[in-house]
Order: structure tokens, then sequence, then C-alpha cells
């Protein structure tokens, strides 16, 4: 144990997983899984909390996770579903050999308890995955791997020839974030397939943007299916299939890039 540790704020140092330079967010969810959480279809945490010694009432959470890579390393933060998102807890990570010191804060005094809950299922995960694979893997309701289509080519031209203000008209956006693009190129379908337990089953375009290009894909949680396309307006490169994964992994590492989500309606329109 190091330093503090007190309800709200404390560090330690756990074993790192085995194999494992940085964490990712799929990193942290088998992690999770180690230590008892339970996922569900949408790939949240949930957790079930018994209130008081002798109280019989337990409330039960849907907590959203996530990762932010920094320079000198990966910084969790957790937040419940309650009428939108409400942030409780961030665990900085800092991999020291075989180590890695956790430093957390709890940052809602009325969730002291669920902070508690969480970070036992962290370290718990965290002791157990160094014996090697999950013992629970990650709830993915059966997500099987994604194809490459052509279903569409003509809505993912649209998105070439308009502004992102214009497209927001015609189609919800659902989620944005800026990811590093190595997220993404390293396998464009396992990047899907995070997305699909983020936001469900549905129809999505995504948008990567650059600077002077734009990574374009339509995709159908339900067919597993999804059409790729890669413009670029400083080269007047217009690739799609195959051709404009090969573009996009071509994309210097480290390149941080705007990634917007939206939905397309049904019917289609």
């Amino acid at each position: 144990m190091l330093g503090r540790d007190t309800a709200t704020e404390g560090k330690e140092r756990v074993p790192a997983p085995p194999g494992v330079s940085s964490i990712d967010v799929d990193t942290l969810a088998n992690v999770l899984a180690c230590g008892g959480g339970r996922l569900n279809e949408f790939g949240d945490l949930v957790v079930e909390v018994k209130r008081g010694f002798l109280s019989k009432k337990v409330e039960r959470y849907v907590i959203e996770f996530g990762i932010v890579r920094t320079v000198s390393g990966s910084d969790a933060f957790f937040a419940v579903r309650e009428r939108g998102l409400k942030p409780f807890l961030t665990v900085l990570m800092r991999r020291e050999g075989g180590k890695l010191e956790l430093r957390w804060k709890c940052v809602d005094e009325s969730l002291k308890h669920l902070c508690k809950e969480v970070l036992k299922i962290l370290k718990n995960g965290l002791r157990n995955y160094e014996g090697g694979a999950p013992t629970r893997p990650r709830v993915s309701g059966g997500v099987a791997s994604y194809r490459i289509s052509g279903e569409y080519s003509s809505k993912l031209d649209g998105f070439a020839e308009v502004t992102l203000a214009n497209a927001m008209l015609s189609y919800p956006l659902v989620y944005t974030t800026e990811v590093s693009v190595d997220e993404v190129k390293e396998s464009v379908e396992a990047f899907l397939q995070g997305l699909e337990r983020r936001l469900g089953e549905g129809r999505f375009i995504v948008t990567l943007s650059g600077g002077g290009w734009r990574f374009i894909v339509g995709f159908d949680t339900r067919k597993k299916t999804y059409t790729p396309s890669f413009i670029s307006w400083d080269t007047n490169e217009r690739l799609l299939g195959r051709e404009a994964v090969e573009r996009l992994r071509r994309i210097p590492s480290g390149v941080r890039a705007r990634l917007l989500v939206f939905r397309i309606p049904s019917p289609l329109s």
C-alpha cells in the first residue's frame, strides 16, 4: 500500500496484466470481468450494492466506463447512468515494471459506497488477470465478426460532399469523441464491435475526420456488414471497400481524429 487510502481517494500497487503495455477499454472490460464484474449486452458494468449491514435493500447501478490514454499511462473513468451520465470515480494507472500504480479519486461523495465496490472489482480483476485469460469473459451479446459489403456506398458519397453540420440535420448524432487513429486502423471490425456494445442494435454511419481527410463507415449491427470509404481532399483520393481500409492504415501512428457516429433512421432515408 502506498500513502493515503480513504473512502474518497487513495493509491496502491497491484499486478499489471501480463503482456499488456497499456490498458485500453477492452482490456479494462476483461479486467472488470475477471474481478467478478457483470457486463451487460451493451458493455456496461452492472453493480448491485447492499446498503447497510443489516439492510436487505439492494441498489442496482449501470456504469459506463472508458479509458483516456496519456503520455504517462491510462486514466480510467466511471460514470453511473442516472438521468444521463454522472461521473463518480477516476483511476489513474501508471505502469512501473510488473506493477501498476493506481491512484483513485471518488469525485461524488454521495456514491462513496459505489466507488468502494468498483475499486474492489478492479483490484480483484488485476490480480486474477495475472494468472492468465479472463475467468469471466466480457459479454458481447454474441457479436459476430463484421464483413465488408457495398450496401452503404451511396450514403457515404453524400457524407463526402456535405459538411458534418449539415449531416446532423438528416441523421441523429448519437456519439462523439476524439480517438487515436491507431485504435481504428488496427482492426476496423473490432472497433465496430466496440461501438456496437456501446450503442446497441441499429444502422449507423461513422465519420473519422483528420487533417484533409475523412474515413467514413456505414454499418449494420444486425447484418454484421459494413461499407468503408476514404476521402482525401489534399490528394483527391476517393476509395471504397478494402482499399479504403488499407489507405487508413497508412495514416501515421499517433494521429488524433474526431469521431462522430450518426444513427440511420428507419426506414432508410
